[in-house]
C-alpha cells in the first residue's frame, strides 16, 4: 500500500505481496510515526502488543537515547531462533547490550523485543 493510500499492482514488486497483517502493522507503524510528528517527539519506543520487554528497559532506553543521531532507527532484536549477522565495528556498547548495524536487512524479518 502506498503512501497515498493506493495498492500496487503485483507486478509492482513480484513476490513481496503483503499480508493483511502485515498491512495492518505497517499502518499502525505510520501512524505512530505521524503521533511522534504531530507531538514533536524526539524519539520513541514503539513496539508490538506482544512484546516482552526486559525489566531494565528504562535504563537501556536512556543509554540508547544519549548515542541517538537524528534520523536513527534502533531495532531491538531478540529472535533466538533466527540468526541474523550483525556487523560489531563501532557498535556502540550499552551495558551488556550493543548497537550494531546489521549486515542484511532482509535477515531482520519482522523483528521485535
Amino acid at each position: 500500500m502506498g503512501i497515498d493510500g493506493s495498492v500496487a499492482g503485483r507486478d509492482a514488486s513480484p513476490g513481496s505481496d503483503l499480508s493483511p497483517g502485515q498491512v495492518g502493522c505497517a499502518l499502525s507503524h505510520l501512524a505512530a510515526y505521524e503521533s511522534m510528528i504531530d507531538r514533536r517527539l524526539p524519539w520513541a519506543l514503539i513496539v508490538e502488543d506482544d512484546a516482552v520487554l526486559p525489566p531494565d528497559i528504562h535504563d537501556i532506553l536512556v543509554r540508547v537515547e544519549a548515542t541517538l543521531r537524528r534520523g536513527d532507527v534502533v531495532l531491538l532484536y531478540n529472535r533466538p531462533q533466527h540468526r541474523a549477522a550483525f556487523s560489531t565495528v563501532n557498535a556502540d556498547s550499552i551495558g551488556d547490550y550493543r548497537l550494531c548495524l546489521p549486515m542484511n536487512m532482509a535477515g531482520l524479518g519482522t523483528t521485535a523485543a
